[in-house]
């Protein structure tokens, strides 16, 4: 048998299973294989583990990203701060009111509603489709100041007439309909669909279509506005839905009588801006416990979870349990002597702590104070309300200049201190705000951060007395539901977010794991197709050494027989 082996076995294509020596090569080479396959194995338990890991961080994504949206329904005051409006008449006037409506009563007196104007043809058809004239002609008439010629072809119906002015693509507001006044006795009716003196139909003179000249279709209902009196003064208005009469409070007005005063009054909401804090707490205890869970240690074993001490998580808590600890960003904290500052700053000072009893079942969670918070809502609801809900609010601590506008997006809530000299009525060089220079606009005497956090904040001077480096403070204040909902923002961001990188860098991990993987298959793959070669080439010997001996045997045989 000749030692030179083909192709194929080269390959792996075909091998020896030692059918000629009696060996199995076979399972040689798997044992082998498995042996040196060891540290693929642990690669790829290594590998699931950080896989494990990435979908840990994703549930907790989803989570945070649920949270977040949840939180963002509560954190303006007009969303967490809810005001209640009772009235004496409902039936004649219902009210709402925001966060900006000050509590207190007002008298109004309903002496219009706001109407539409209706006209209606004299003439009547005994059906909808009785035909109007067979010579056709045209309808013209006015409404908001545009003048519409609708022209009626000859032997048009009552109801094609309603649908002609109806669908007209230069109808400026106007609607007109079939009416059955009883049997056989049908009506045009036109209205406009708009409230208010301003939206008056009328009917063009040079109206050609027989039974429907003005005064043929005469007003049974003139466009007016609504008349209302609240206290003591009249208003005007072309809507029956008022807004800006009391600020922060939106009037509904339902029926006029000018005989009847209805009187309103606003009080604070204190259930409701109970019930947003208790959902505030509980949402971030959610997060919380989520969080235990991925990083508990089994009490029995000693044993950690997958998670346990993993430096993501810990960045991720340290984070979110900064939120709750400190003081609301942008807010001054009380200053009983002078008056100054923000009555609560903190959510501890309404009684709202983690819980740091080792032995209780709501340990690492928010708990609430219930006495304490009832005490803050009942002497000081304003102020629990800014707590939480302030949204980028503008104070300044000066009597030389007031908060002017923002940049939502590009300032950052913050304190910030404000430098500025004026001379001679004058505004000199160099002012500053958070410590960037500040530009100078003399025709609206605002200062605008020009770089830094508060870029784009503008202030106004409002004393223009001579200066030499004045120094104030200007503060943009966020609640903590707010800076709860940026905090969850930044580390869920899709793009550069706090587990967005971690779960990057765990993929890189990943990755590096796959190559190393790669790396070893290509080895084990080399390794076994070595051994078969190995293997053949020592059955190939081993045959013909077996061929030798059978040779030698049989010759043996031969001299022993003679």
């Amino acid at each position: 048998m000749s030692n030179d082996l083909g192709s194929d076995q080269i390959s792996g294509g075909i091998h020896f299973t030692g059918l000629g020596s009696g060996t199995d090569f076979d399972s040689i080479t798997e044992q082998l294989l498995k042996v040196e396959g060891i540290q693929k194995k642990r690669m790829e338990t290594w590998r699931a583990s950080w896989e494990t890991k990435m979908k840990a961080f994703d549930e907790l994504n989803t989570t945070m990203v649920e949270l977040k949206s949840t939180l963002q329904k509560l954190d303006t005051p007009e969303e967490f701060v809810e005001k209640a409006v009772s009235s004496t008449s409902s039936t004649a006037l219902s009210a709402t009111a925001d966060a900006d409506a000050m509590e207190g009563s007002h008298s109004i007196v309903i002496g219009l509603l706001a109407e539409n104007e209706v006209r209606i043809s004299a003439n009547y058809y005994t059906a909808e489709d009785a035909i109007l004239t067979s010579n056709g002609g045209q309808f013209v008439y006015t409404y908001d100041g545009n003048t519409v010629t609708v022209d009626v072809a000859s032997n048009t119906t009552l109801e094609g007439l309603a649908n002609l002015i109806t669908r007209d693509s230069d109808n400026p507001g106007i609607r007109a309909e079939v009416v059955k006044m009883a049997d056989d006795v049908y009506r045009l009716r036109i209205l406009g669909m708009d409230l208010g003196s301003d939206h008056e139909i009328s009917i063009d003179g040079s109206t050609t279509l027989t039974g429907f000249t003005s005064d043929a279709v005469p007003r049974m209902k003139t466009a007016h506005d609504a008349l209302v009196n609240v206290d003591g003064i009249n208003y005007l208005r072309d809507t029956n839905y008022i807004t800006d009469i009391i600020p922060g409070v939106k009037l509904t007005l339902k029926k006029a009588d000018v005989g009847e005063t209805i009187n309103i009054t606003i009080t604070q909401d204190k259930e409701t801006i109970k019930e947003n804090i208790k959902a505030f707490v509980d949402k971030v205890n959610e997060i919380r416990t989520a969080l235990q869970k991925l990083t508990e240690v089994d009490k029995t074993t000693g044993k950690g979870s997958l998670l346990t001490g993993n430096y993501g998580l810990q960045m991720i808590e340290s984070k979110l349990e900064n939120v709750t600890a400190v003081s609301a960003i942008g807010f001054l904290p009380w200053d009983k002597s002078t008056g100054q500052g923000d009555y609560y700053s903190t959510l501890a000072q309404l009684g709202i702590l983690t819980d740091a009893d080792s032995g209780s079942a709501t340990k690492g969670l928010l708990v609430i104070d219930e006495e304490k918070l009832k005490d803050a809502l009942d002497n000081h609801l304003d102020a629990v309300a800014d707590l939480f809900s302030a949204n980028y609010e503008g104070v300044s601590d000066s009597d030389k200049f007031i908060f002017g506008s923002l940049i939502k997006g590009t300032t950052q809530a913050g304190s910030y201190d404000v430098r500025f000299s004026i001379s001679g009525g004058v505004m000199q060089s160099g002012a500053t705000i958070g410590g960037y220079p500040a530009t100078y606009d003399s025709s609206t005497k605002e200062l605008t951060a020009a770089d830094g956090p508060a870029k784009g904040m503008s202030i106004r001077i409002t004393d223009f007395s001579d200066t030499t480096d004045y120094k104030g403070t200007i503060r943009v204040k966020l609640g903590k539901v707010g800076e709860m909902v940026e905090t969850l923002g930044e580390m869920t961001n899709e793009n550069d977010g706090t587990l967005k990188v971690l779960e990057d860098n765990y993929q890189d991990i990943i990755d590096g794991i796959d190559k190393k993987i790669d790396r070893e298959e290509r080895r084990l793959s080399s390794m076994e197709k070595t051994l078969k070669m190995k293997w053949a080439r020592l059955e190939t010997t081993l045959g013909k050494y077996n061929s030798i001996l059978t040779q030698l045997q049989s010759q043996i045989s031969q001299l022993t027989k003679g």
